[in-house]
């Protein structure tokens, strides 16, 4: 782990985060992308409706907050 990474201006140390893999193999057949690609982009199809219901939940959750602070 190196380093936690804010969502919507809050650190959670159980949320995001930047990881360093290092000497990892991963079987061709369980490639997502090419080899050095990392995970696919939301332009590529296969990752976007992942991103979009977790970028739903993440201002569902902040809205709750939100309210119930006022």
């Amino acid at each position: 782990m190196v380093r936690d990474l804010p969502v919507f201006g809050y650190v959670d140390r159980l949320g995001h985060g930047e990881i360093v893999f290092v000497n990892v193999r991963v079987p061709v057949a369980n490639m997502l992308g090419g080899e050095g690609q990392g995970s696919p982009s939301p332009s590529s199809g296969s990752a976007w409706p992942h991103a979009l219901r977790h970028a739903a939940v993440g201002f569902a959750e902040r809205g709750l907050e939100l309210m119930v602070r006022r």
